[in-house]
């Protein structure tokens, strides 16, 4: 009796087994094969199985396509359907019709011929089979900027036509804070960018070029370890009176939206409207895009006319 192995391969893949790997916790029914591999009878119409009762039938000749037969005679391959791989191993495709299995043994092997596997996994509690779900492996992370996925906060004085001054942290770095020059208002500005780590969490932060005025007094304003900048918050009319950042864990605000750290608002003056300009979700701040020009009603002194956030999304993985 030969059948050609791939046959059986197959059906083992889809049972979930695979050829020659099997779940050790996988069940069979006793008796099905012998120890020297036969299933018993001739090479014409070997006997399926019959242990505990339950009588599967009888096989057609297992050199053609092998259809299982009831009781009655008949073949009936939607209920009975069964595939021989050459004496090694009987394949029932209808749990429902196979005696409660017995243990595979714990070498987990079809050697010797001494498995029958069902493959109607939706039949598998009822005839014995323990389905043994995996436990689930952890998703590693794996996060990174998508530079091609780009977002900006709004410009909250009259967007500007001319002048526009664009920085951006490294491929690869987040925006981890800016250095504020101001003193009544807010004159200029210089990024601290730092690599986003693929867990999540963000390296050493490292300086940018200053852009703006710069006759006031800096303050260096980073985010904590493992923070970057996601929202910028300003009071600004003619030119920007104050400015402050807020800082988020970058898993914390890719998964969920939670901010982190709030900066101190540079600038003294109290007059401009309030604008709050946030990072879409799962977006974080790598640069920030600004005007300046000299200020009549300040002395001629260059201070921030506006600034907006660049923001990339961050993948996960």
């Amino acid at each position: 009796m030969v059948v050609a192995s791939p046959r059986i391969c197959i059906v083992l893949l889809w049972a979930g087994a695979g050829c020659g790997l099997v779940n050790p916790d996988l069940r069979v029914a006793p008796g099905v094969l012998d120890a020297t591999g036969s299933l018993g009878g001739d090479d014409a119409t070997p006997s399926v199985v019959d242990a505990g009762g339950v009588d599967a039938g009888s096989v057609s000749d297992a050199t053609s396509d092998v259809a299982a037969r009831d009781a009655g005679g008949s073949a009936d391959a939607d209920d009975d359907a069964a595939t021989l791989d050459g004496g090694d191993a009987v394949v029932i495709a209808d749990a429902a019709d196979a005696t409660p299995f017995a243990d595979v043994p714990s070498d987990g092997a079809f050697d010797g011929g001494d498995a029958a596997v069902a493959t109607d996994g939706r039949a598998a509690d009822a005839v014995g089979v323990d389905v043994v779900e995996l436990p689930d492996v952890p998703s590693v992370p794996n996060y990174h900027r998508v530079s091609s996925d780009v977002s900006f906060t709004t410009w909250r004085n009259a967007e500007p036509h001319s002048g526009i001054v664009t920085q951006t942290c490294a491929a690869g770095s987040v925006l981890a804070g800016l250095s504020i020059w101001s003193s009544r208002y807010v004159s200029g500005l210089a990024m601290w960018c730092a690599p986003l780590n693929a867990d999540g969490t963000r390296g050493a932060v490292t300086a940018g070029a200053h852009q703006g005025g710069s006759n006031d007094h800096s303050d260096n304003d980073v985010c904590p370890a493992g923070q970057a900048v996601v929202r910028l918050t300003t009071h600004s009319g003619d030119v920007v009176d104050r400015l402050g950042q807020t800082c988020a864990a970058v898993s914390d605000w890719v998964s969920s939206g939670t901010l982190g750290a709030t900066l101190p608002e540079r600038g003294t003056s109290t007059g401009g409207g309030l604008a709050v300009d946030t990072c879409a979700a799962g977006y974080v701040a790598v640069g920030f895009e600004m005007r300046s020009s000299a200020y009549v009603l300040d002395v001629f002194i260059e201070r921030l006319e506006n600034v907006r956030l660049r923001c990339e999304r961050i993948a996960p993985r």
